[in-house]
């Protein structure tokens, strides 16, 4: 028997609950269940199919072998982040919103969490020239708030934005006007794959898809709370969608994708002020948190509430038609990278 199939249960992170579920059945180990179909599994637990395949899945996750690498190595691996085109933001967030990583943006409605998330996805497609990802994105759309329009006015000012720093550059300007050609507000609308998730179950299918399309650079999902908190079943099984679906998030963000989810807030039994929504099973499943508030004359905000590098700040943004920017910025764009150039 191999080291993966003599593993002990109990040496799975799993929930009490979910460990006893597995003793009921007669599963010690995690070879026990190698090739035992759902039906059967289900059967031994006294449990419904869904329940089973879930709980397996979660076993055969938490049992494999860790990759251990180096420090250095994990340096090397390092991407360009996707900027927001606000500084503060970026600051915030150590250059935008980091490959490897998930950013969860959260804040009231209204606030401007689907216009940064917009924001993202075009900047996402920025030639790695003018020091952008260069890649593609992925909007898995489950409230129904993606605006094509605004997401065509968005794609409009970074090809701008993208054309105007190709004039301004004095080395080897025929290399950026090159690239500058190939990009536009056809190729950056081109480069935003959209899904409209009904349900929960499209809201998975359509991570899984996203995770395969060549030079996928961001994944955002709005948001991860939409079917989730009107989800009428048993609440072991929500919290069990609820932790399958940061496992899928956290497997894309491995592969070197920025990966960030919108989440409503919701009241909160232990403090009066109402918090990130799906509760404590999702409480731990993003790397950095984004809060977006709005004061009552109408300023935006950004703070930084949780991070696992950087410090806990707040940076003020505006939003208006040009999209998602520096509240103290003047209009005009000006600087040489896609950061420091933000207007």
């Amino acid at each position: 028997m191999d080291a993966y199939a003599s593993t002990p249960l109990a040496h799975v992170a799993l929930r009490p609950k979910d460990h006893a579920l597995l003793g009921r059945g007669g599963f010690r180990r995690v070879g026990d269940l190698v090739g035992v179909p759902v039906a059967t599994a289900a059967a031994s637990m006294r449990v419904d199919a869904q329940t089973a395949q879930l709980l397996l899945e979660q076993v055969e996750a938490g049992a494999k072998a860790p990759a251990w690498r180096t420090a250095r190595e994990l340096e090397h691996d390092e991407h360009t982040p996707v900027v927001s085109f606000c500084r503060g933001i970026d600051e915030l967030l150590g250059g935008g919103a980091s490959p490897g990583k998930v950013l969860e943006i959260c804040g009231e409605p209204g606030v401007g969490k689907t216009q940064l998330l917009l924001q993202f996805c075009v900047d996402a497609t920025i030639p790695s020239q003018f020091c952008g990802a260069g890649g593609a994105s992925a909007y898995v759309d489950a409230d129904g708030s993606f605006a094509p329009a605004r997401c065509a006015q968005l794609a409009k000012e970074v090809t701008r934005h993208v054309h105007r720093l190709a004039r301004k550059q004095r080395s080897d300007p025929r290399a950026y006007q090159r690239a500058a050609q190939d990009y536009s507000e056809d190729a950056c609308l081109d480069g935003i794959h959209v899904y409209r998730a009904l349900d929960h179950s499209d809201v998975v299918h359509a991570i899984a898809r996203a995770a395969q399309l060549p030079g996928l650079k961001l994944l955002v999902v709005d948001s991860v709370a939409a079917h989730l908190r009107t989800f009428e079943g048993d609440p072991g099984a929500r919290i069990r969608l609820v932790t399958r679906l940061a496992l899928d998030l956290a497997a894309v963000a491995r592969a070197g994708v920025a990966v960030v989810v919108s989440n409503q807030l919701a009241s909160n039994l232990t403090s009066e002020t109402p918090g990130p929504a799906l509760g404590e099973a999702w409480s731990h499943a993003c790397d950095e948190r984004l809060m977006l508030r709005r004061d009552r004359s109408g300023r935006r905000s950004a703070t930084l509430v949780k991070s696992t590098a950087r410090a806990v700040d707040t940076a003020p943004f505006v939003v208006d038609e040009r999209g998602v920017r520096d509240a103290s910025r003047k209009r005009r764009a000006t600087g040489s990278s896609a950061t420091n150039a933000s207007a």
